[in-house]
């Protein structure tokens, strides 16, 4: 089951979060290095490791495979000693 940003951004409102970023995450190499790098991952040449740096997975302008992101709530500390209301 695939929630979409929108949704989660919904059900976040509802109980009082505000959406932070959210950005895309998959591959950011060329096709044909995916590709490549997947044959020879099945033929044994490569390992799991060496095909995760050729994928060079990361942040991507698309969210219709994978997104990450977060959301924060008013009144709640950030990490450095001031809540988000405090920060405006």
């Amino acid at each position: 089951m695939f929630i979409t940003p929108a949704e989660l951004v919904k059900v976040m409102s509802r109980h009082g979060l505000q959406k932070g970023a959210i950005v895309g995450l998959g591959p950011r190499t060329k096709l044909t290095s995916l590709l490549v790098g997947y044959l020879n991952l099945k033929r044994g040449r490569l390992s799991y490791g060496q095909m995760s740096r050729i994928l060079q997975l990361g942040p991507t302008k698309s969210t219709s495979m994978s997104y990450m992101g977060y959301a924060t709530k008013a009144g709640q500390f950030d990490g450095l000693g001031s809540t988000a209301s405090e920060l405006g």
